[in-house]
């Protein structure tokens, strides 16, 4: 999937950039049973920090059944300020990139107040059962058009993508993979499914992952998610079909009307408003804990406390410690692919002045 070059350039950057990629191909690698032998690893812990590191190290250890050393829960040496830009005057964001936005779209959709808001998602979230669903059937017949159609894409690749159940995916961040130079593409989760009830499950993986196995088969020549830069162009295209399908939403689409009774339109749409609220989250997050050097415990606590909100919604912020920039990039991505008027020549073009435009977001313009 990845060659040992792409890690080693990311070796500079600190962080949890190189360790990342490095565990993703395990990952790929553990999956297809080749072997586990590439890159040494202990060159990649050695240029590694940051409590997303940490966890990460863990997991290969697991894996791998082999000790390995320690390294500091401070970012000391993930001063990476490449071209992901954080947010620090937000005054300037267009309004559906702030949280307030997204409390404020939940709390019309619940006919309730922010103090109150909390409890109505968990009760919703509760109610959301899982049943047995054709994963691959629901990607293959109903994500892939819909997307299409979303974002007017005519480029029609060839469906070529496999659902593997396999309980690695536990371990994972993200779940789409590759082989063969992106010939043959995957989406790997546990048997139950994270625990994700059908519609949580829905919106978080048959459009979210659904949207990036869709950039890979239509454009893989503009995907390289070992790049931080092209990483962020994927997630914004990902995330910017989130958004779509809220605009969907939003003119009465019922998505019983395609995949049955087994989903519930409330629901989705609970979980879709809920995926964008997280997300907006991540700016604040970037700020406080890459540029003011809060410790991702303390946002939490902090940000539960201001918010009267769960803390499940913020587990995020173990996972983008030691990755500046990227937590910012889902949101800024996603209103740079609204303000193009061509998604599919955007695609096409590739990331090469994606951080421009990012930036450009970021600062208001």
């Amino acid at each position: 999937m990845y060659s040992n070059q792409e890690i080693e350039k990311l070796l500079p950057l600190g962080g949890g950039w190189a360790i990342r990629v490095y565990f993703e191909e395990l990952i790929a690698r553990k999956i297809a049973n080749q072997s586990l032998s590439f890159l040494d690893v202990n060159t990649v812990i050695a240029n590694s920090c940051g409590v997303s590191a940490i966890n990460i190290i863990d997991k290969i250890a697991n894996i791998t059944g082999r000790k390995l050393p320690k390294i500091p829960a401070h970012l000391h040496n993930s001063e990476y300020t490449g071209n992901l830009p954080i947010v620090e005057d937000k005054s300037n964001l267009p309004d559906e990139l702030t949280k307030e936005y997204w409390i404020d779209q939940l709390c019309k959709f619940f006919d309730t107040n922010a103090l109150s808001l909390d409890k109505h998602i968990q009760k919703l979230k509760a109610a959301d059962k899982q049943t047995d669903i054709n994963s691959y059937q629901i990607i293959r017949d109903w994500s892939f058009p819909k997307l299409r159609t979303l974002h007017n894409i005519k480029n029609g690749g060839q469906f070529n993508v496999k659902c593997i159940v396999d309980e690695l995916a536990q371990l994972c961040w993200r779940r789409w993979y590759w082989e063969d130079n992106f010939k043959n593409l995957y989406l790997i989760y546990p048997q139950n499914r994270f625990a994700f009830g059908n519609n949580q499950w829905l919106m978080f993986s048959m459009v979210h992952d659904a949207a990036h196995l869709l950039h890979l088969t239509e454009y893989p020549h503009t995907c390289q998610p070992s790049n931080p830069n092209n990483l962020a162009f994927m997630e914004g295209f990902a995330m910017f079909s989130e958004f779509r399908f809220f605009e969907l939403f939003n003119q009465s689409y019922e998505v019983e009307e395609d995949l049955g009774t087994a989903f519930d339109t409330r629901t989705a749409r609970m979980f879709n408003l809920l995926g964008l609220l997280e997300r907006s989250f991540r700016i604040d997050y970037d700020y406080d804990v890459h540029l003011l050097g809060c410790s991702p415990q303390t946002w939490i606590e902090r940000t539960c406390k201001k918010y009267n909100l769960n803390s499940s919604y913020f587990q995020f912020a173990y996972e983008f410690h030691g990755l500046p920039g990227l937590a910012s990039s889902y949101m800024l991505g996603l209103w740079s692919y609204k303000k193009s008027n061509n998604v599919e020549d955007t695609l096409a073009k590739g990331s090469a002045h994606y951080a421009d435009l990012l930036k450009l977001v970021a600062e208001g313009d």
